[in-house]
């Protein structure tokens, strides 16, 4: 006959049926999300972009055009293939910058300011065909940012009246405007090509907070940066189940979490605010590299016995992922307008963002570590986050190109989704709620029992 199950073996244990209804739940509710519709595209096809970007230190911008207007505009044949394009576009650079100086003008009203163009063109490929991208910087010193001006464009208007264009600031601090893609302020059309803009001012306050919103989009997005979190929580939480020390306990398992994850953030916040407000890391490629590095580092972290170990490798995750905010952050060109705001404010949405994915996970870190076979999530962990993190190297270092790119996107939303919080949370309740409803009473030994000292006694007396 069987010793009956002591109950605290049986609190480390949840029935199976819960844990298949939970992953099934949690598969529809990813499924869901990842069906959902992108975002629709900016450019329509028909229509000409004027971008104009403000920092402290310049302003400029550029005109997007539709290679299937300018070709007839300017008088330029191009072939059909996009590298084709872009070469016949450098070959023909003079006459497409001299096209774009006689249709467009900036200035105060009473005076137009001189325009400098980059002849280093780049092709942007939309579902609605390709754009050719014409950078220019007003080449004008002005004793501070000007918050009125005149804008008057007519290119591909004056070769086809059907056609109109549309005004985007693209990045500008005192409206708290970063990096916008499609939100346009004014139009261009047949007699109305030139145009009064007049820039709203908002608050210190409220131009931080939306730099805090892009640091928290930054660690939303991307999937090197949560891989990294994720793998130091559950090496924090799932990978001492194989021990039987004093360090096996919650307890012992929280305070893990608090150090790794703390070290984590700090370091972090080291090597991003050396490399941010200096867009010293510019090359996506190189810091992605370092990226996969962390992932590598993290995972390795999962499964180191030793505390010493196992912190050095967080610190080094930290630090690659600092590298990667960074390398976002000089990619918004945020460094532009108040750097040491920006700074501020973006390491702060990044780091609240990485308070919530911990809080996210936390429930159910705690509710596999009661499972029986819960170290075999660990070990899930640490095999998918080092196999990520070699995909992710050798895509960088070699210049192999997997089609992940989508899926990382989507898989990244999904960890982070508000809903998908609210849906995990749900469901880890009502496991628990089901459990602890469910459970039976703790075993008693039958019969009476006697007292030790007594039954020692009567064998001494015999």
């Amino acid at each position: 006959m069987k010793p009956p199950a002591d109950a605290s073996s049986a609190d480390h244990r949840w029935r199976p049926t819960c844990a298949n209804r939970w992953a099934l739940a949690l598969l529809v509710a990813l499924g869901a999300l990842s069906m959902a519709p992108g975002p629709v595209a900016a450019h329509s096809g028909i229509q000409s972009y004027v971008y104009v970007s403000i920092f402290d230190d310049a302003f400029e911008g550029r005109v997007e055009y539709p290679i299937a207007d300018l070709g007839p505009a300017v008088g330029i044949d191009f072939p059909d293939d996009p590298q084709d394009r872009l070469e016949l576009a450098h070959e023909r650079a003079e006459e497409i910058v001299r096209y774009t100086d006689r249709n467009l003008e900036l200035g105060s009203g009473d005076a137009t300011w001189p325009v400098r163009y980059d002849t280093d063109f780049s092709l942007l490929e939309t579902g609605n065909g390709d754009y050719l991208l014409v950078r220019f910087t007003v080449d004008e010193d002005f004793d501070e940012t000007p918050r009125t001006f005149v804008v008057t464009y007519s290119g591909i208007i004056e070769w086809n009246p059907e056609r109109d264009a549309l005004f985007v600031i693209e990045d500008d601090w005192g409206s708290a405007t970063f990096d916008n893609g499609s939100e346009h302020l004014l139009g261009f059309s047949v007699g109305a090509e030139t145009q009064l803009v007049d820039l709203d001012d908002v608050s210190t306050i409220e131009s931080m907070s939306e730099v805090a919103r892009r640091g928290s989009v930054a660690v939303d997005r991307l999937l090197v940066i949560i891989s990294m979190l994720v793998a130091v929580i559950a090496g924090a939480t799932l990978g001492d189940l194989r021990r039987t020390d004093e360090s096996h306990t919650l307890r012992a398992a929280l305070v893990r979490l608090g150090w790794r994850v703390g070290l984590f953030t700090a370091s972090a916040a080291v090597t991003f605010a050396a490399f941010g407000p200096t867009a010293a890391v510019t090359n996506g490629r190189r810091a992605l590299a370092v990226g996969a590095v962390g992932v590598l580092a993290a995972a390795v972290s999962v499964r180191l016995e030793r505390t010493a170990a196992a912190r050095a490798a967080v610190v080094l995750a930290g630090g690659a992922t600092g590298v990667v905010l960074a390398q976002s952050f000089a990619l918004q060109q945020l460094d532009r307008s108040r750097p040491v705001l920006a700074t501020l404010s973006f390491a702060v949405g990044a780091v609240a963002t990485m308070a919530f994915v911990t809080a996210l996970l936390l429930p159910l870190a705690l509710l596999l570590r009661r499972w029986k076979r819960a170290s075999t999530f660990a070990d899930v962990i640490f095999v998918g986050g080092a196999l990520a993190g070699l995909i992710w190297l050798s895509e960088r270092l070699l210049g192999l190109r997997y089609p992940l790119r989508r899926p990382e996107f989507e898989i990244a939303d999904a960890v982070t989704s508000p809903i998908i919080a609210g849906a995990v949370t749900a469901i880890v309740a009502a496991v628990m709620l089901r459990r602890a409803t469910t459970a039976p009473p703790p075993s008693t030994p039958a019969g009476p029992v006697g007292d030790p000292h007594d039954e020692a006694t009567e064998r001494v007396e015999a």
